[in-house]
């Protein structure tokens, strides 16, 4: 019984020290268990004394990341800016005809192929995992969103809610300089949220899929669900945010992974309460045409139009899957540019980045100079640094098991 005891105590140290305890939301809400949509209990319950033998068994070895989940993670990353810049000389437009042209044109006050604020939220977060940093950890958090002040202050333009939550932390942060930016975020959405109780926006979706490139090794589920949260009540106070942001991040992380696989298969993601709805919301997207869903930058609509544009354009003819899915999406018009990002980042899991038109590739950029070519480096660097911190993970277990072996 002793060294079961000093294995559990080395599991319960390394969490605290995985997660700190300032990383907590300041949001007092449980964490929704992937599997059963229950509450996780972060505490040991009683050892039985016929617990039985221990298992000393070491773990199985993470497995490096093969050259074709590279090249899904990247074409997750590039694909998702593709399908942005695509987006963004359509935002505001009504459903285009089904042969309605659809290229690379600029919105107002753009460039052809600049991407929009949907991918300059996915950025912080890609740099945060390629330089091997865990979104879990809570400075992380705070460097995620004073990044998105920078993206705030340049004058990208962002959704309403995500503008509104980030100009209260300015603030904020201009008179009390030393208070933790991601706290100050997410006690700011909470607010918001409790005397507006508006909608949940797309923009939720977005930093979740893209922290999907950091938990990668096989038993980071459950860790992605966590970071989700982190991520995503920042800047949404509504728990329903958490529904759409939990079945496209483990989603991409799945077919990242494994290949393509039905939107359908990360459902079991959603927290409990909220599921059945989202089965409907999926069911109705796999058997319609994604211009008959309202496109107004709703959360809801943007996994629906996205949904629907990939699985209505399978066997269409002309260009590649991952090419007529993101035109499909965009021709449902409202706000292409969101809906885009979402639909590139699942389709483009599935196919890589190599699926994208040439010259598709060639144009695309932000504001501040980044290229596709530097968010393809930045994707790749931050599955390599997944590997090497799961790596690492599972050996400072094997050496806590063991010192609690001897101890005991």
């Amino acid at each position: 019984m002793r060294v079961l005891g000093s294995k559990v105590a080395a599991r319960l140290r390394r969490r605290r020290r995985d997660v700190g305890d300032d990383a907590l939301p300041v949001i007092a809400e449980p964490v929704s268990d992937p599997d059963d949509g229950g509450l996780v209990d972060l505490e040991p319950g009683p050892v039985p004394d016929d617990a039985g033998p221990v298992d000393l068994a070491p773990p199985p070895p993470v497995p490096a990341p093969t050259e074709a989940q590279l090249r899904r993670a990247v074409g997750a990353v590039v694909a998702a800016s593709a399908g942005d810049a695509l987006g963004a000389g359509y935002v505001g437009s009504g459903p285009l005809g089904p042969t309605a042209p659809v290229t690379m044109i600029a919105s107002s006050g753009e460039e052809p192929g600049e991407w929009s604020g949907a991918t300059e939220l996915a950025t912080p977060v890609l740099e945060v995992l390629a330089r091997g940093g865990d979104v879990l950890d809570s400075r992380e958090q705070d460097t995620i969103v004073m990044s998105w002040l920078d993206v705030l202050h340049g004058g990208q333009p962002l959704d309403p809610a995500t503008t509104a939550v980030l100009r209260l932390v300015s603030e904020q942060l201009e008179r009390s300089p030393g208070l933790p930016a991601a706290q100050c975020a997410r006690r700011n959405a909470r607010r918001r949220h409790e005397r507006e109780r508006g909608p949940v926006t797309s923009a939720c979706i977005v930093p979740a899929a893209a922290a999907a490139l950091g938990f990668l090794g096989p038993e980071d589920a459950p860790r992605l669900t966590r970071a989700v949260k982190m991520l995503v009540t920042t800047l949404h106070g509504s728990p329903e945010a958490l529904a759409p942001a939990m079945l496209w991040a483990h989603s991409v992380r799945s077919v990242i992974l494994d290949g393509p696989a039905p939107l359908d298969d990360s459902l079991t993601h959603v927290p409990g309460h909220l599921r059945r709805r989202w089965e409907d919301h999926v069911a109705e997207a796999a058997s319609a045409s994604p211009t008959l869903f309202e496109n107004d930058g709703l959360a809801v609509e943007a996994v629906q139009v996205a949904w629907a544009a990939i699985v209505s354009t399978a066997n269409d003819r002309g260009g590649t899957h991952l090419e007529r899915a993101l035109v499909a999406a965009v021709r449902a018009g409202g706000d292409t540019a969101t809906t885009g990002w979402v639909t590139g980042a699942l389709a483009g899991a599935h196919y890589g980045a190599s699926a994208l038109p040439d010259d598709w590739g060639d144009l695309i950029h932000g504001r501040l100079g980044r290229s596709g070519a530097d968010l393809a480096r930045l994707a790749k660097q931050a599955v390599l640094a997944s590997h090497e911190r799961a790596v690492s993970r599972l050996a400072g277990l094997d050496q806590a098991e063991a010192e609690g072996g001897e101890a005991g």
